[in-house]
């Protein structure tokens, strides 16, 4: 039994005196590891977005460019001042209605009709006469800002006129058609959001009858758009 006991005391001893594992130093390593890969991706993610922005201010994405609003449908009243070239006709005025509708971009129909009175007298010979004026053309509008635009038009039509001749005691009524053409120009301005005040210059060129030169004149118009 002494034997026995002497033998085993040592081994106790030994095993008494084996360093043990400290958890709390496992645990920290464990801390320490987490941190270290956290860190890592960190700054992987960062460089990752580095070079993304560097890519993107390098090769901005394409911007596709707007096509030009399609302007609306247009009625407008016009009205002003009828200019006469002709020596038998003096000035008059003028009102008209005009329809305006978009077929592109800056390219628009128009079609107009009116009235005109005008009267004159040349070599003893007194004429009175009013005419409604009916063409249709084409207008080309160019925006300027966000309210102002300007145009050009051309147009074709006819004049249907009726006229009071008076010469020495004598009188007559004369009435007939006139192939017509006009030329214009003008500007509007926005007010609101379907209404347009503007103004317009306009010449009107007609064919001649066997009683009348003509009723060529330049036109100075006020015009009151509304959109729909």
């Amino acid at each position: 039994m002494l034997r026995r006991a002497l033998l085993v005391t040592p081994i106790l001893l030994v095993g008494c005196a084996a360093p043990r594992t400290n958890p709390v130093l496992e645990g920290d390593e464990v801390s320490a590891s987490i941190t270290a890969t956290a860190a890592a991706e960190t700054r992987a993610a960062s460089r990752a977005a580095t070079e993304v922005d560097t890519a993107l201010t390098q090769n901005p994405p394409m911007r596709t460019q707007q096509p030009p609003q399609m302007p609306r449908q247009r009625f407008s009243l016009k009205g002003g001042y009828y200019g006469a070239n002709e020596d038998e006709i003096d000035d008059g005025v003028i009102f008209l209605g005009s329809w305006l509708r978009p077929v592109s971009g800056r390219f628009s129909s128009e079609v107009e009709i009116g009235y005109l009175d005008a009267s004159g007298s040349d070599k003893g010979v007194d004429r009175d006469v009013w005419a409604i004026p009916l063409m249709g053309g084409a207008r080309y509008t160019l925006p300027i800002g966000q309210r102002l635009e300007a145009y050009v038009g051309l147009g074709l039509g006819s004049f249907y006129y009726e006229a009071d001749v008076k010469s020495f005691g004598a009188k007559a009524e004369v009435d007939g058609f006139l192939l017509a053409g006009d030329g214009y120009f003008g500007g509007t301005l926005q007010l609101g959001r379907s209404m347009w005040l503007g103004a317009e210059g306009k010449y009107y060129l007609t064919d001649d009858a066997s009683n009348l030169d003509g009723l060529d004149a330049f036109v100075g118009l006020l015009t009151l758009g509304f959109t729909r």
